[in-house]
């Protein structure tokens, strides 16, 4: 039961904080550029290349 418990907790928690989360935060575009999947990846005028 811990696991079950705590993978509850955690999704009503982050939908409850998004919830109550400022308009700005939830309409932001995530961290990444659109094309990439990695954080080490840098989009060019080809396409993302390995950085």
């Amino acid at each position: 039961g811990g696991i079950a418990l705590g993978t509850l907790v955690v999704i009503t928690g982050y939908h409850v904080l998004r919830a109550f989360a400022p308009t700005h935060l939830k309409t932001e575009e995530p961290l990444l550029d659109a094309g990439t999947s990695a954080y080490d990846e840098k989009p060019g005028p080809e396409g993302p290349e390995k950085g």
